[in-house]
């Protein structure tokens, strides 16, 4: 009689458990200038609705956004940027020209993020001496610290 109980409450309990059936991986928000995404991965099912005024992905990520632009002016920027040589061991040498008139931040980072070299630049050439950096792949990221972003990449041999 006992055992029949406890698979009586276990049936019960079993009725009544409800859990999420999706296991995500990873995910995260993605912002620029000109808009916002809110992403997961390993998500495999999800419901959507909207109306003129919101919309909504049910599951794992609830995002409500609000665009209030009134007016964007397109402002179009050239910037070339040149690295060499690459790959280098001893001194990486780097020029840009650009019609953006303020100064830019540039960054060296190493494959982890960390940073390497930074400087405040305005257009022109500029050298760095890579002796004491290891062998490895690196990164030269030029930017505003908003929307305007290089990104290139650089082989250190030894």
């Amino acid at each position: 009689m006992k055992t029949l109980f406890t698979l009586f409450v276990a049936c019960l309990m079993l009725h009544s458990v409800n859990a999420q059936s999706n296991i995500v991986a990873g995910g995260g928000d993605a912002t620029s200038a000109t808009g916002s995404v809110s992403y997961s991965i390993g998500q495999i099912d999800f419901q959507y609705s909207s109306s003129a005024d919101y919309s909504v992905s049910e599951g794992v990520q609830q995002t409500y956004s609000f665009d209030t632009a009134l007016s964007i002016d397109d402002i179009q920027y050239d910037f070339q940027l040149s690295i060499w040589p690459n790959p280098s061991a001893d001194e990486m040498n780097l020029e840009f020209t650009t019609n953006y008139e303020l100064p830019l931040s540039l960054t060296v980072t190493d494959v982890k993020g960390a940073i390497v070299a930074s400087k405040s630049v305005t257009q022109g050439q500029y050298s760095f001496d890579v002796n004491t950096w290891a062998a490895g792949t690196y990164y030269v990221n030029l930017n505003d610290g908003e929307a305007v972003s290089i990104i290139k990449p650089i082989i250190i041999n030894r």
